[in-house]
């Protein structure tokens, strides 16, 4: 067939893309951005920096899941673990724990020196804007839900997705 079957000793992962997003990360100084955000910090020394637990809650959105729960594709994996240099992973009740430190006002603050750093840092030549909007019928009284122009129920509430 003309390939050679050989094994390996190094540790592989199926996650492999995340190498390229950590190298952006690390390029772009994401986490000496988000370090002078002020994040809400453990109250036991033996609690992880918000860094970490940031990043491993977005490491297992950008591999596609979307509960805590689903953190565990990401958290089981030694090579993530070594590539982004966690002396161990965290649980997904820590990184709850950490997400209900957040009042409004610590919000605000957080988010609003990121979007700071974000766009202070964001340097675009031509910029194009395409906005698309589709209609999603909802039944009962959720939030963000308004009576307008549903084309495939009129009459009923619908939100733009």
């Amino acid at each position: 067939m003309g390939f050679e079957l050989r094994f390996t000793d190094k540790e592989i992962t199926a996650l492999g893309g995340m190498g390229l997003m950590k190298r952006m990360l690390d390029r772009i100084g994401f986490q000496s951005a988000v370090k002078s955000c002020e994040l809400p910090q453990p109250g036991s020394n033996r609690g992880y920096a918000p860094i970490q637990l940031l990043l491993q809650f977005m490491l297992p959105v950008w591999c596609g899941a979307n509960r805590f729960e689903q953190t565990a594709v990401t958290r089981h994996d030694p090579v993530l673990q070594k590539l982004f240099g966690f002396k161990r992973m965290v649980n997904f009740k820590a990184i709850m724990r950490l997400f209900r430190k957040f009042d409004q006002a610590t919000t605000a603050e957080v988010f609003g020196r990121l979007y700071r750093w974000f766009f202070g840092n964001l340097h675009v030549d031509h910029l194009t804007l395409d906005l698309d909007s589709t209609m999603m019928t909802r039944y009962g009284q959720q939030e963000g839900a308004a009576r307008g122009y549903n084309p495939s129920k009129p009459g009923r509430v619908a939100g733009i997705r």
